[in-house]
């Protein structure tokens, strides 16, 4: 097994003012530039590195708009250029089957969005190991999920993928710790996590539910997170005795999260 370690500086508030700046410049230089190409009428040429180089950063510096990126090194605004020659190359690779793996999507915005999100899920996952002796995670149909065009860009967003690499590597570093993975097929989100009634599948409309076996209401998710943690222990109840004909009133009115024991780890990837 590969390890990968990672490494964090502690800059002085003046370096940190320093990076700040630095970072800002190469993603505006980046967004420029993906800008012109995007620009391009569908036909023509678009232009080169070294073209869309002297565009964005050469004669940028010029302009009242952009004479602040004469401030920072020109090398890691010219490497924001090519970083997104490569995003391109990896584009039409995918589509032209020249790159193995998923199909790779046109090259988007750079966001601070990204690093606020991987920093995220390093603290979490992170807290969520050294806070528990087990985690429990489903394993789940990604790809599968993004063929909902309605939900795929929030999903592909969340990183649940990310977040399962850095907890299991997290976890093989730390003695007495362990990520355990259940099932895509364990029906965590038709049963009761109470009394172990099974109602079935729900539309994903219905976000609460009323078992009508023990009369408890609860959060689909907070319910469904629950019956995870359960089948991840083996504590999962004897379905035998759960198969009746009896139908359970479900609501679309949602339970407030927060009431619900197991929602704060739940809600941590959201």
């Amino acid at each position: 097994m590969k390890v990968r370690y990672q490494y964090r500086i502690y800059p002085t508030p003046q370096q940190v003012k320093g990076l700040n700046q630095l970072f800002g410049c190469c993603r505006v230089v980046y967004n420029d530039a993906l800008a012109i190409v995007r620009s391009v009428p569908q036909g023509e040429k678009w232009p080169s590195n070294a073209e869309l180089q002297k565009l964005v950063i050469t004669q940028a510096k010029k302009t009242a708009e952009r004479k602040w990126l004469a401030d920072v090194s020109v090398v890691p605004l010219q490497q924001s250029v090519q970083d997104l020659s490569v995003a391109f190359k990896n584009f039409f690779e995918s589509r032209s089957g020249k790159r193995k793996g998923p199909k790779v999507g046109f090259p988007r915005l750079k966001l601070k969005t990204a690093n606020i999100r991987k920093d995220f899920l390093h603290k979490t996952t992170t807290q969520l190991i050294h806070e528990n002796q087990v985690v429990v995670l489903e394993d789940l149909a990604v790809k599968t999920m993004l063929g909902n065009r309605k939900l795929a860009r929030a999903i592909s967003e969340q990183g649940w993928g990310t977040a399962r690499t850095m907890g299991e590597a997290k976890a093989n570093r730390v003695n007495d710790r362990e990520v355990r993975i259940i099932s895509r097929w364990e029906p965590t989100s038709q049963i009761c996590s109470d009394c172990g009634f099974r109602w079935g599948k729900v539309d994903l409309s219905v976000r609460s539910i009323l078992c009508v076996s023990c009369g408890t209401e609860h959060d689909r998710d907070g319910n469904a997170a629950k019956n995870i943690e359960k089948s991840g222990l083996g504590l999962t109840q004897d379905s035998k005795w759960t198969k009746n004909g009896r139908k359970t009133r479900m609501s679309g009115n949602p339970t407030a999260l927060s009431s619900q024991p197991y929602s704060e780890q739940l809600g941590l990837f959201a």
